[in-house]
């Protein structure tokens, strides 16, 4: 009795050997293979797969960007200076502000001279120079690109000349009215001083 016991037990560990080695065979085509830098550690990849991986990152690892690439580069992206060459800028520069307004007589003007310098001088500056506005988008752009990547926009509006006359007169018509206002309120307040005075 106790031999048969032996000889199953036997049969069941060989068969056990032969079934597991005939499935880790299968696994034995993946292979752990170190992934490339921009990926987060290890993983189970076919040869096929990593080798794929592999090459996709040499042939893009030109352009991809690390932490490396940002330690130490300067994040200043503002401009120093910047202005159309004839043209005053509304308000007057300020490099926090990237909004402006120039103003033409003739909406037939479309092309411009504009002059910028960057604060830092490994920032990179884009839109300057001759530049001719579409018709439909009277608008230049100016953008400035920091040593670390970091972009900002300096926007300037080219406006008709009659259009800030229209915008005085709306500013000084709004002035003369708190005048008039302030004027009658102290009149109102005189009168009703007399009034007391009066009855005393």
């Amino acid at each position: 009795m106790k031999s048969k016991i032996k000889i199953a037990i036997i049969t069941v560990m060989v068969l056990l050997s032969i079934f597991s080695s005939s499935v880790f065979a299968e696994t034995g085509k993946f292979t752990d293979i170190p992934v490339p830098p921009n990926s987060s550690g290890y993983a189970d990849y076919t040869e096929e797969e990593a080798a794929e991986d592999e090459k996709e990152y040499e042939e893009n690892k030109e352009n991809t960007l690390t932490a490396e690439d940002y330690v130490g580069k300067s994040s200043d992206y503002y401009l120093k200076s910047l202005e159309v060459e004839g043209y005053k800028l509304e308000p007057k520069f300020n490099r926090q502000n990237d909004e402006y307004t120039i103003y033409v007589k003739d909406d037939n003007i479309d092309t411009f001279n504009v002059k910028a310098e960057a604060d830092n001088e490994k920032a990179t500056i884009d839109g300057t120079g001759s530049v001719t506005v579409p018709s439909d988008e009277r608008l230049i752009n100016v953008t400035v690109t920091a040593e670390n990547g970091n972009i900002k926009v300096y926007t300037i509006k080219v406006d008709n000349e009659a259009n800030r006359e229209k915008n005085y007169n709306w500013i000084i018509g709004i002035i003369i009215a708190v005048i008039i206002i302030l004027i009658l309120f102290a009149l109102i307040k005189k009168s009703n001083k007399k009034g007391k005075r009066t009855r005393k």
